[in-house]
């Protein structure tokens, strides 16, 4: 992503409102677009459906709505870390059109995986046919979004994404409406589904406009799975944290089982997804500025070692990286953090003008803590990524999991005025956990890049040489076992 932080920044770089605006509103829409179109959809749809709709129907349709994006999420969160791992490594090749030839078969791999989940859901829901199969094509095309968005993020063009999901989000809301008053629930899922695949319509056309039209399938991103099996564990125990608890509220005595099928409580609901946008600003900064600034860093500090500069030089690299993180995590510290207190201070008040009871206001503010630490525990995550801990990110992700499970339980049996309180503390552990690891593995970062890496260095171009002799040339490899200092080893003719 720090690539599309790179292009946002030189947008940014003309220092005009127009530019601000522009880099502001790309960011946004590229970091939490779907979610966005989403919640806009669904208030529109639901402002004006209470004319057409009774309350069970509406029930049934935003409930559907909901399921929809988070079985997308935990269902292509089982691959698109891989795919996002393949994409990059093929990029950083010079292997451009990796991308058009991975396109098509991760399209098919994600009908093969997505199609029996929505058939083994659905069945025997009793719900009309054609809504039911509404709900599935919406599914699949919301799982086919997210997809597309991967391999869009090597794109240039941020208009033309930008403008797809407007043109969905406004067709979803006008076919919504216009169906839903002569077909009642059925129109109105009929009319979000159009516009849903609208996006997807124009955001393949883009992929292919941009990449090229596939010539052949390549499968290969299948051996990423096995090569980096803590990538699809992240993404789906990622994935899964953030829906548990909204899971268990729905299936507590409090909560509703809607159409047989799907638990919600809608006040804990509407309060977690009002608190998490919330977050917007700071993916916004995240994605335009925060990740980028480290990534520039992170590649001089890689480059001293991969060029074999002198150890004060790398030690030099390293502080200028950990300096970047500190203040990186102090800007998101900072917009968060003013973004949630503001919002925690008029909670009454923004709940009174979305219409929401004054009850939800203890849950919507343990939401608002719960949703800033997000923003800094993903920041962490992503930097350890950088450092290929992938291992770390696993064991991180599956404590917020139990975490959040477990706490949100206990906040159900407390009772009320604790609702929320969970996800808060889950949140915060989550966060206390994420950033001893990064201490703790930025302070060993040199053990960790010599003595637990293969690390293949040459000089740079134009330099002395001074691992080549004859024919042969020096790698960097660690000793037996994973211990212990470099060890140069000379290589000829394949003999070592």
């Amino acid at each position: 992503m720090a690539g599309i932080g790179f292009e946002l920044r030189r947008i940014l770089a003309e220092d005009t409102y127009t530019s601000m605006v522009k880099g502001f509103l790309y960011s946004t829409v590229i970091s939490a677009g779907p979610w966005l179109m989403s919640i806009l959809c669904l208030a529109g749809l639901g402002i004006y459906s209470i004319a057409f709709l009774g309350f069970e129907e509406r029930q049934t349709f935003s409930s559907s709505v909901v399921y929809m994006y988070a079985a997308s999420l935990v269902g292509t969160g089982l691959v698109q870390m891989v795919i996002t791992r393949y994409l990059s490594d093929k990029l950083y090749q010079g292997e451009r059109e990796a991308l058009t030839e991975a396109f098509t078969p991760v399209v098919l791999l994600t009908c093969f995986v997505q199609i029996p989940v929505a058939v083994a859901t659905l069945w025997g829901a009793p719900l009309e046919p054609a809504f039911k199969a509404s709900v599935g094509v919406g599914f699949l095309v919301i799982s086919l979004i997210w997809q597309a968005m991967i391999f869009l993020s090597a794109s240039r063009d941020y208009t033309a994404i930008v403008l797809s999901f407007l043109v969905g989000a406004v067709i979803s809301i006008a076919a919504g409406l216009l169906w839903g008053r002569g077909y009642g629930l059925v129109g109105y899922m009929n009319g979000f589904v159009l516009g849903q695949f609208c996006i997807l319509a124009l955001l393949v056309l883009k992929v292919t406009r941009e990449f090229g039209m596939p010539t052949r399938g390549d499968w290969s991103f299948v051996r990423y799975i096995f090569e980096y099996p803590q990538l699809v564990f992240i993404g789906l125990f990622y994935n899964l944290s953030i829906w548990v608890d909204k899971l268990l509220f729905g299936l507590s005595p409090y909560g509703r089982v809607t159409a047989e099928r799907f638990p919600t409580y809608n006040q804990y609901d509407s309060s977690m997804f009002l608190a998490f946008a919330t977050m917007v600003p700071a993916m916004a900064l995240f994605l335009s500025r925060t990740e980028t600034d480290f990534a520039e860093v992170y590649k001089v500090y890689y480059d001293d070692i991969f060029f074999r500069r002198s150890y004060n030089r790398i030690i030099e690299s390293k502080r200028a990286m950990v300096n970047v993180l500190k203040s990186s995590f102090l800007d998101l510290l900072k917009v968060q953090g003013l973004t949630t207190f503001v919002f925690v201070y008029f909670a009454d008040d923004l709940l009174r003008v979305v219409g929401l009871p004054y009850s939800q206001t203890g849950m919507f503010r343990f939401g608002l803590i719960g949703a800033m630490t997000q923003v800094l525990m993903l920041f962490i995550h992503v930097i350890l990524l950088y450092f290929d801990l992938r291992g770390t990110v696993v064991v991180l992700t599956f404590l917020f999991l139990v975490c959040n499970t477990v706490f949100s339980a206990a906040s159900l049996a407390l009772g009320f005025p604790y609702y929320g309180a969970g996800f808060a503390a889950a949140g915060f552990l989550g966060l206390l956990a994420s950033t001893l690891a990064l201490y703790w593995r930025v302070n060993d970062l040199e053990y960790i890049t010599f003595a637990k890496r293969k690390i293949v260095g040459q000089t740079e171009p134009g330099g002395d040489d001074r691992a080549r002799k004859g024919g042969m040339y020096g790698r960097y490899l660690p000793c037996p076992g994973g211990e212990g200092p470099l060890k140069l080893v000379q290589e000829e003719g394949g003999k070592k």
